[in-house]
Formats: C-alpha cells, structure tokens, sequence
C-alpha cells in the first residue's frame, strides 16, 4: 500500500480541485518537522547509497499499487480464458505489401482512368472551340468560388466531403491579379464549362472519387463539386499557375544554370529587379529539377557553397534566394567567361554524377542589363550540334502569401523517407531498393518518435517493401515486434458482446474505426455506437461490415467486462491508495474507464492507436508514468492526475499484447509517498530518525527539506512528474530543463539522459518582417508614362523608360511601409507563411542508472545524486539547490527554427529521375537556338527589359 503523506490527509475523488491546498498543507507539516530536526544538527547530503535505498523502496512501492489496482496479470488471465475462441497467427509482412500494393493498385487505376477522361475531354473541347472576341464574361455561366457563401442556396451539406457542395457544377476560382474583363478569360471558362458533364460523369463511374480540378494557364482554376472558397487571409493571392503540382504538370525535368551579369553597369535598381527575378524563377522549379547560380564580369564564380548543380527543393532553393542578395556588381561584363562557365558546369555534372541530374533539358537562364559582346566561339565550342540548348528568358510572378494561419504555403516541403525516419545505413538500402522497385524486408534497430512528438524509444522494426506494378511508386510497410503475430477470432457470440456494449459497470469507448462501410467514423460517439449495436442485432454479422474486426472488437468487450467487475471489486480501496481511476485500451478498438464518473479525459482518446500512452507502453515491458503536457505553467491546473500504463503481454500465447492497462493516480498521494520514505533513512547506517532536539552529526537531508534539497521524479523523456519545490507545483508537466537548466545539463553531461535531434522539414513558420531603412528614396525627375508609350516597344529601351522604372517601382517593389501596404493592410505584408526547418531535441534515459557528482561552479558546489527506477520510466533526482554562480541557461525541448542541417554539406541521397523526358515537339523551330541566341545584341537587351516591365505590370494585376 501507497504510504499517506505524513501529517497530510488523503484526497478522494470528489476533492480533486483541493489537491494543491492538500500538497500544500503537507508541505507545512514538513516544515514543522525540519524545524525540530534542524536544532543543534548538521545536516548532510544523502550519499549514493541512501538515494540508492530510497530508490529501492519507491520503486516497489509503486509498483505494487499499480500492479495490484490496474488488473494487469488479471486480464492476462481473462484473455488466456478465451484461447479456445481465438488463434494466433504469424503476419505475412511480404504478403500484406503485396495486397496491400494490388489494392492502392486497382484505386490510383480507377483515379488515373478519371484523370485521362478529363484530359482527353479538355484537348477536344479546346481543339474545336472557336474563340469569340467579342464574349463578355456576364454571358457565360459560371460560379464564382470566391462568391459562394454558408448557406447559399445552390450549396448542400454533404457528409462525403463534409462540406456543402453541389454536385452539378464547378466553382471557378480567378486570382486576384487577372481582370475578369479579359475575353481570353471569358473563352476560356466558356469552353472548360463542358468538363462539368465529365467531372459528373467520373463520379458516377468511381463514387469514391471526390475532388477534380482543372487548372488553366491562362488562371481559372475549376473546382468540381462546386465549393465555397475559403482564403487563408485578408487577401486571397492563391494562383494555380503557381503551385508545385501544377509547375511540375506542365514542364518537364531540367538542369537549369543561372547566370547573372553583375558588371558595373549592372547596379543600383537593376541588381535589385534582377536578384528578386532571379528568386522568383527559383520558386517555378520543383522536385525533378536541378539548379545552380553563377555571376560573373571579368571572371565567374558560384553564388554559393554549391559548386555542382543541386536538386530543386525548399532547403536548396533557399540557399540560393540568400545568397543571390550578396551579389554585389563591378568591373567589365564577359559573356564569353560567363557562358564558358556555364558549360562546363553541365560537363563536370554529365560526367561525375550518377543518380543526380534532370536528364532531360538543359536550360542557361541568362540575368544582364545587355551587352553588345558576340561569344560565338563559346556556342560552336559546346552548343553547336546541340539540338534545342539555346537561351532563354522567362518571365516570373512574385507571390505574397499573407495568410494568418497556416493556410497554403508558397512553396510546400516534399518530404524525402529519411527526412521522417532516423537516418542509419540500413534505411538508406531500404530507401534506394523501393526507388529501384526491389521487394525484401530487414529488421532494423531504430528511435521511434512518439505520438505527442516528447518522446523516442529504441526499438526494433521490421521494414518490408515492395512496388506497385502499375504506377513508379513502392510501398513500405513497418511492423512492430509487438505486431508480428495476431489474434484471430474465430467463435465470438454475437448478442453477448452486444449487451457488453450496453455495459453500465464503465465507461465504454469504441475506436472510430471502418468496422463497416455505411457507419461514419466522425460521428458522436453515442452515434456511433448506436450504429455498430444496430449492425449487430441479428445472430450473423452483415455483409458491409468487416466481419474479423467486429470480432475482435466483440472479444475485447467480452474479456475486458471481466476486469471491470475485478476493479468493481477493488474501488473500496481506491481512495486510501490515490487511485483516481482505473482503465483498458485494446488492440480490437475498446476503451473502458472506472469509475464511469472518470470517462470526461478519453472522449477525444477513442482512437487507442492515435494515443502516446497506448504505443509506448506495447514499445517498453515496464510501467510509463506520465502527466499532461504543461506548457503554460500559469494556467496549469490544479485537479491533474499520473498516469501509469502498462502492456498485456502474453508469452504463452506468442508474445501478443492486446491490451495496454493503466491506472491515474492522486499526486499527492505520489509526493507524500517519496517523502515519507525519504524519512525513514535520515541517519547514515541507521533507520532511526535522530531524536527532536538533540544534536547529531549524521543528520541526513530529507526531501521534506525542500528549502536545502531538491527531490524531483522525472519521466524519461525529461519531464517533471512530482517535486517537493514548492515553487515548483506549476511546473509539473514541463521539461525540467526549463525549470533548472543547470541539473539538465549535468545529467546530460552525465549520460544519465541521451538526446536525439528530430528535424520538422514539414514545418511552417512566420515570415520574418524585414528591415527598413528610414531614409527614403532619391527624387529625380521622372518622364510621365502615358498608354502610347507604355504599347510602345522602343519606348522601353531608353533612358527614360529606365528612369521612370527605377523611381516609381521601387517603392512599390522593395518598401515594406508604403502604399503597398496600406492598400493589403497591416497583416498583408509579413504575415506570411513559409517553410522551414524546426530542430528538436528530445531526451531519453541514457545508459547510466544511477550516480552521485559534484560540479564546483565556483564560489559554491552542487551535489546531484540519480536513480532510475524499476519497473517503470522515472528518475529519482536528489540534488542541492542550484547556486547563484551556476550557469542555469535553460535547456529548450521544443521545436525551434534552425538553419541546419547546413545544406552546403548535405551528400545528395540516391535517386531517380523522371522515366519521360520531353525536351522537344515536333512543330518546333530551333533554328534560332544554339549559336545564333546572341546574334542580335540588342534585341535581346530589350527582351530581358521588357522582362522587367511585364513583371511589374502583373505584380499591378495588368494582363
């Protein structure tokens, strides 16, 4: 039996909101002792093998109370019980990839066959549509998504998309910058507005199919069933054109080198539009592309550490987007070095790389102000009989994501396997056989991440794999060791486990899971209960159902009834021992909860296989302590409870864990428990406590001393679990690191805690505002630009076109306080999100079980003595207090924004290109490509201007 506190009185349920009061008063009656303890006595601080005693001690009395009130070895038994109605079965890993693969199979044959009715359907609506320049949009029928609302007439609640919609017709989303009184956009949802027939008709074929779109580069953008739009923001900046599956849709793989004039002509406004070109053409290449930047003037060099050409994703692009800011200009303009530098760089590619590289296009993007130089030599050298290798220039659109929450990114991470999985060698032979379409399996020892992100545990897993034949995708399959074997339910008696359903003994809970076809998963529990007690009300199970998995689910009723009988029995203990509650989460999808009066915390915890508790105790054989995440400790609250959850394991029965039992536990009940038992060996070799008022010179520390002793339980991931610091109550909950960096540290430095770094390269952050100079821009005299100049194409080649493009668009462009802003509002400029990389450490407990240290800081030292606990996942930490001349920075568990790892030293992992490369059409004219792409100096000097200008319009929302 738990020890009550002492002097302290027990809290039973009802009393949970005076939990602190009752800590509190414990704490004073400690006081009371310490006083008389301290007359006349020097008190020391207890060795290893006191904190060692101390530890024996806790660790059996928990284990005892949670061992006896959980039921753990009782449902062991309950489960052996119903061996005859069950068989336990080896899972065929190899042989569930493979049905597994036929099954997603036959589901992306029947979404691909959908998505070529409706490209073939869009090549012949546009092939034979005759464009009317003279339509008006007013005389097309079309639904604006942007227009829809809650509760419009045309839109109905469908539990299918779980949205109104209506499955007659598309919505068209335009984006903000295209003029609705464009003809082209007028003909163009005039013609797509025959897709609506197809989308209809694709959904009667595959009922499961649910959203199809189609994107036009001209900007509509075709949402079928018609929906209502919802933007992340203020302003809705969404463009089809812009997002990453539609870029890779429309264009083929490429190596594309970027190479930037940075001469002496090339300053001032000019780099700038040049370097934000520059980074707006970064955010059009996607995954299959790869990419590097140069400048070059007299000489040429590498914008960045990258001195090859690299893959096209988030964390490579970035770099390149920073760096290209660094250039400065100066000095004479040579195309011949600059382009010479170029080829070269796809030489040296071609000839060291071999799994990197488009392998398809090769494109040089070319960045200058003009330049009257002729490098024919250069072309003849490595471009002559290169067919389609010539210049190009492409025209980008910047995008302001302003969303306030996390909304769509501008450029969306895409994840490589080992970026989600701890590296190691034998993941990454994994990784390279699914890209070569192998089939095998390996069991790999490996740090699995926890549901709730706080936690990892080294475990081993089973990685079997295999393709899909049909598609270029493989798929990976992870087994647990505790899922190697099954339970597979043969005789299970139907209105038995329907009336356990009904139960009143507890709180029952089933899993929102696909037990059958026409039962929703999302739906109220009470609903959903009610719908699967309506399936079983026949003596057969239906035939939409999943018949071994309602058996199951009818065998953990069945035996999990049992143990809330046993706990039934035990409650007249519960409250003498601070037992709050008692509970079960089985593999077959019950949860039940006793008392009944305790279910209000599983509500949202149906879903067992979504909960931290239930898959780290089926990971670990002992009991995992945990309290709620506290990560506000002002508002923490005070009626919390310890949970302990163990695993049913069965050992005779193939090593199969159905269940996870657990127990939730009075806090004061834990606290009193370690103070009390700190009590008893306050004299070194002796149980004796020393007699009040007398003094002796072997007077042990006890942790009721919480002004001169910390005494701290921990879990293993680092977070506090109990403490005797009164200005600690509210911490309870938060990584210890936090609360005392010092001791983290040292534990850490100790090896009593490991820590594994966890990168989140799917993380979102807020754009960082940028700095403004307070000065202002230079006034100048400046042409007033009217719409014959503007049409007219020799304007812009002169002076002052190039005058009024430096002072009217600078402002607009590059200043972060001007009329740009007011006109979006205060949130449209910097509340932008991008992707970033978020690095975590999360702690775990190291190979050192116990251990006594000193740390001189300097004008003090500390003392720290450790002892994990068996049985369970606690850390016993007795320590002096931290001394003012200790570095006590604190230690951070959450996840931060990092700039590592440092892409600059990131090896290339192994992969594969795309198998089809169109890197030309047979109506194309390349004659003047190659050789010639500089024959006419300067009209190629006008078309990277007229870049410029065509960039600006846009950004204005001209067409």
């Amino acid at each position: 039996m738990l020890m009550r506190p002492w002097g302290g009185a027990c809290t039973c349920p009802s009393q949970r909101g005076s939990a602190q009061f009752n800590m509190a008063a414990t704490r004073l009656a400690a006081l009371v002792l310490l006083a008389s303890l301290s007359i006349g006595s020097a008190l020391q601080h207890p060795s290893l093998n006191i904190v060692m005693e101390w530890g024996d001690r806790l660790e059996e009395e928990l284990y005892n109370i949670v061992r006896k009130y959980s039921g753990v070895e009782e449902l062991k038994n309950y489960y052996r019980d119903h061996q005859v109605n069950l068989n336990v079965v080896d899972v065929d890993g190899l042989a569930l990839v493979q049905q597994t693969a036929k099954e997603i199979d036959g589901l992306l044959s029947k979404k691909m066959k959908a998505l070529e009715t409706i490209v073939k359907a869009a090549e012949d609506l546009a092939l034979n549509y005759t464009y009317d320049p003279d339509l008006a949009i007013e005389d097309v029928h079309w639904y604006d998504a942007k227009n829809l609302q809650d509760g419009d007439p045309i839109l109905t609640y469908d539990p299918q998309f779980r949205k109104p919609i209506n499955r007659t017709y598309s919505a068209i989303h335009l984006p903000t910058d295209i003029w609705k009184g464009d003809p082209k956009i007028a003909n163009e949802l005039k013609w797509s507005d025959k897709l609506d027939e197809v989308f209809y008709a694709n959904t009667v074929e595959d009922p499961g199919l649910l959203w199809q779109y189609f994107g036009s580069s001209k900007g509509p953008f075709r949402n079928y069933p018609a929906f209502q739009w919802e933007s992340p923001g203020t302003v809705d900046l969404f463009d089809v054109r812009r997002r990453p599956w539609y870029i890779q849709g429309a264009s083929s793989a490429k190596d594309m080198m970027i190479l930037i004039d940075n001469s002496g002509s090339v300053h001032g406004l000019t780099l700038t539009l040049i370097k934000r070109s520059v980074q707006e053409l970064l955010k059009t290449l996607g995954e299959n592309d790869f990419v590097n930047m140069a400048w070059f003037n007299t000489e040429a060099h590498y914008v960045s550490c990258f001195d090859t050409f690299v893959q096209a994703n988030v964390r490579n692009k970035k770099v390149l987007e920073v760096a290209v800011l660094e250039i400065g200009d100066g000095n004479m303009s040579d195309f011949g070095k600059g382009l010479e530098f170029a080829f070269r760089a796809f030489d040296d590619f071609n000839t060291n790389s071999t799994s990197q590289g488009a392998r398809c296009n090769k494109i040089i993007m070319l960045f200058t102000d003009g330049g009257t130089e002729r490098p024919v030599e250069v072309f003849e050298k490595y471009n002559k009989d290169r067919d389609g290798m010539g210049m190009m220039t492409t025209i980008t659109l910047p995008v302001y994501n302003k969303s306030e929450g996390l909304g769509y990114l501008s450029e969306p991470p895409n994840v490589d396997f080992l970026e989600v999985e701890p590296d190691n060698p034998s993941k990454e032979d994994v990784r390279k056989n699914m890209i070569d379409r192998m089939s095998g399996a390996v069991t790999i020892e490996t740090f699995v991440r926890s549901q709730d992100e706080r936690y990892v545990d080294l475990v081993n897993r089973t990685y079997i794999y295999g393709p899909m034949n049909s598609t270029i995708f493989s798929l990976g399959l992870v087994l647990p060791e505790y899922r190697q074997k099954r339970i597979e339910v043969e005789n299970i008696d139907i209105p038995t486990g329907r009336d356990y359903l009904q139960t009143q003994r507890s709180a029952l809970f089933i899993a929102p899971w696909n037990f059958c076809d026409d039962v929703l998963t999302n739906s109220s529990h009470a609903d959903f209960l009610q719908d699967i007690l309506e399936k079983l009300s026949g003596f057969d199970f239906p035939a939409e159902c999943d018949e071994p998995r309602l058996k199951h689910l009818l065998l953990d009723t069945v035996v999990t009834e049992r143990l809330a009988e046993f706990w039934n029995n035990k409650a007249v203990d519960f409250k003498s021992d601070g037992i709050m509650a008692t509970f079960v989460s089985t593999e077959g999808g019950i949860t039940r909860v006793f008392p009944e009066s305790e279910c209000q915390d599983f509500e949202d915890k149906r879903d067992t296989w979504q909960q931290t508790f239930f898959r780290r105790s089926l990971d670990n054989d002992y009991f995992i302590y945990s309290v709620p995440y506290n990560s506000d400790h002002q508002n923490w609250p005070v009626n919390y409870t310890i949970m302990a959850t163990s695993s049913v394991t069965l050992n005779d029965m193939g090593g199969i864990k159905p269940a996870v039992v657990g127990v939730k536990l009075d806090p004061e009940i834990i606290l009193g428990t370690m103070l009390h038992i700190t009590d008893q060996n306050n004299t070194e070799g002796n149980t004796t406590q020393c007699p009040l008022g007398q003094s002796c010179s072997d007077v042990i520390r006890s942790c009721r001393d919480s002004e001169n002793l910390l005494c701290v339980l921990l879990d293993d991931g680092g977070f506090i679990v109990t403490t005797n610091q009164d200005d600690q109550v509210g911490d309870v909950g938060r990584f210890f690191g936090e609360v005392d960096g010092h001791l983290m540290s040292e534990m850490y430095n100790q090896r009593v805690y490991r820590r594994e770094e966890a990168y989140d390269f799917q993380a979102s952050c807020k754009k960082e505002q940028p700095k403004v100079a307070s000065a202002g821009s230079r006034v100048s005299f400046v042409p007033r630009l009217n719409l014959a100049d503007a049409l007219n194409l020799q304007w812009w080649t002169t002076n002052a076109a190039w005058a009024y493009l430096q002072q009217n668009v600078y402002g607009i462009l590059f200043s972060s306080s001007s009329t740009m802003a007011e006109e979006l509002g205060e949130e449209g400029s910097i509340d932008e999100n991008v992707s970033c990389v978020r690095l975590q450490h999360e702690y775990y407990l190291g190979p050192t079980t116990y251990q006594y240290w000193s740390d001189d800081c300097g004008n003090c030292s500390r003392k720290m003595t450790v002892r994990q606990l068996r049985y369970s996942n606690l850390l016993l930490v007795v320590a002096d207090p931290v001394c003012d001349s200790c570095n006590n920075t604190p230690v951070i568990q959450e996840p931060q924004k990092t700039n590592n790892p440092d892409q600059c030293h990131v090896t290339p992992r192994y992969r594969r290109g795309p198998e089809k490369c169109y890197d030309h059409h047979p109506e194309e004219d390349a004659s003047h490509c190659g050789a010639a792409a500089l024959a006419a100096p300067s009209l190629f000097a006008t078309s990277i201007q007229l870049s410029f200008l065509l960039f600006i319009m846009k950004l204005f929302g001209a067409t």
